[in-house]
């Protein structure tokens, strides 16, 4: 029984849809993928040199000589040159490891070099699609990776790091999926002197119907306009950058940076006492765009950190109280609804013969984005600092009926003005930057609407059709006169 299913498994793998197709046929077309994607990538052989492909056992084995890319303003990226281990897979796919070899240099157009890199232990496996000549998935690890930026005599350590990509091609040659970077243990060094160190951080990405092709052509534009700037500069104004091509390569994309335990390492000073270091627990960033295919694009931002109260005076920052600098942040906003292509084409026609005029272009926006529907919306903004708190949320729509061009509609709440107003009146005296900051607390204070015995405030703030804008009911202008009753303090 056991030779009979032997030799069963022996004739299915020798069978040809196991069969690895080592042809010449094949390694004719993996060449042709590799040059596609060198083409795309702008990386050029130098000396000549050609690439060397070879049949191993059961895989091609590619060679690629050392690179250089050329950039718009003659800086140079150097590579050592890659190895590659291909196995074909289905029609249009084929299942590759790679290794980058050394050196890794970036060159500046005077000649000095501006960094160099170590990538350190490699591990990359990825599955390769000859629709788009690039990899739909990857799983990548290194080690131990290095960056070296002569100038400064600086260093930037990576002691672990990964790539994660699991993307698919659509029948339009159009890829969409996520992918994920990751590093942990990076340490900047500036003159041997450790700067700053991040126990790790994260980048993840989608993209959304990418046109490699879209991206070929915009790469192609912005070459030929760098050569006519370079060639007679006053021949080319900003309406011939071509926005309309970069937006036309994705339906989508979004990204998100974030970090964790960053410590900040201050350079001591001739004369003064070593400061403490600084230390931030978190800090994230993130930018997301959708529809960039479509008539209406929609767009967001979003920033953040988060730390334990700032104790010690911040030396960046003179003559400021740390009380107020806030010790955690969360920004998140949204433009929805923006005709991205009217706009594009708008600014172009302004900008035509190198003339712009501000107040057309404030006359035109507003219509533009009304016709649209267009909206800002206020996801969350929220601080809090070691004696208080606010956050603000709400929507403005853009409105051809208000003569303001928008309406409004916002809520916020602010915690701990009393407490902060108690500690300025405490003092002697008042620096200028403090009086200012003294005037628009008090203002807050006036315009809040107190809740209970505690200290804190609400603000309802809204921006009618007929262009009034009120806080808490009341109309701003009478709020800015400073009269009475307008709010309990």
């Amino acid at each position: 029984m056991k030779r009979i299913l032997l030799s069963f498994f022996i004739i299915i793998l020798s069978s040809p849809a196991f069969a690895v197709d080592l042809s010449e046929e094949k390694k004719a077309e993996l060449l042709q993928e590799v040059e596609a994607y060198l083409e795309l990538s702008n990386l050029e052989i130098v000396d000549g040199l050609n690439i060397n492909i070879e049949e191993k056992d059961g895989y091609f084995a590619v060679d690629i000589p050392a690179m250089t890319s050329t950039g718009l303003e003659g800086e140079k990226l150097l590579l050592g040159g890659m190895g590659l281990n291909a196995i074909p897979g289905d029609d249009t796919t084929w299942n590759m490891t790679l290794a980058l070899k050394k050196p890794f240099r970036a060159i500046l157009a005077d000649g000095k070099e501006m960094f160099s890199f170590d990538p350190g232990k490699q591990y990359f496996k990825g599955v390769w699609d000859t629709r788009i000549h690039n990899f739909t998935k990857i799983n990548a690890k290194y080690a131990d990776m290095s960056f070296n930026f002569p100038e400064n005599n600086g260093e930037m350590l990576i002691a672990k790091a990964a790539i994660q990509q699991d993307a698919s091609v659509d029948n339009a040659n159009q890829l969409s999926g996520p992918s994920r970077i990751t590093a942990e243990k990076i340490t900047f060094k500036e003159n041997g002197r450790t700067a700053v160190t991040i126990r790790e951080s994260s980048f993840d990405s989608k993209v959304k119907g990418m046109s490699f092709d879209q991206l070929q052509d915009f790469q192609n534009q912005m070459e030929n306009l760098a050569t006519q700037i370079e060639q007679n500069p006053e021949s080319v104004n900003s309406a011939e950058i071509p926005m309309s091509s970069f937006f036309s390569m994705f339906d989508g994309i979004s990204g998100s940076f974030q970090v964790s335990d960053i410590t900040i390492y201050p350079q001591k000073q001739a004369g003064t006492e070593t400061e403490e270091p600084i230390n931030i627990d978190s800090a994230r960033f993130g930018m997301r765009m959708d529809g960039l295919r479509q008539d209406k694009v929609q767009f967001g931002l979003s920033f953040g950190y988060a730390t334990q109260p700032f104790q010690e005076k911040v030396s960046s920052v003179k003559g400021v109280d740390v009380g107020l600098v806030p010790h955690k942040v969360d920004i998140d906003f949204d433009f929805l609804d923006l005709p991205i292509q009217e706009i594009t084409e708008a600014n172009a026609d302004m900008l035509k013969g190198g003339q712009a005029n501000p107040m057309v272009a404030m006359m035109t926006m507003p219509q533009i984005l009304a016709k649209a529907g267009s909206s800002f919306q206020i996801d969350r903004i929220a601080l809090a600092g070691k004696e208080y708190s606010a956050q603000l949320r709400g929507t403005a729509i853009a409105s051809q009926n208000s003569p303001m061009g928008a309406t409004a509609d916002f809520n916020a709440t602010i915690t701990g003005l009393d407490k902060i107003m108690q500690t300025f009146k405490s003092k002697a005296a008042l620096s200028p930057s403090e009086q200012k900051i003294m005037q628009t607390l008090t203002m807050l204070q006036l315009m809040g609407q107190k809740q209970g015995g505690g200290d804190t405030r609400t603000y309802e703030l809204k921006l009618d059709d007929t262009g009034a804008f009120t806080i808490n009911g009341a109309d701003l202008s009478t709020l800015t006169g400073m009269s009475g009753g307008m709010g309990a303090q």
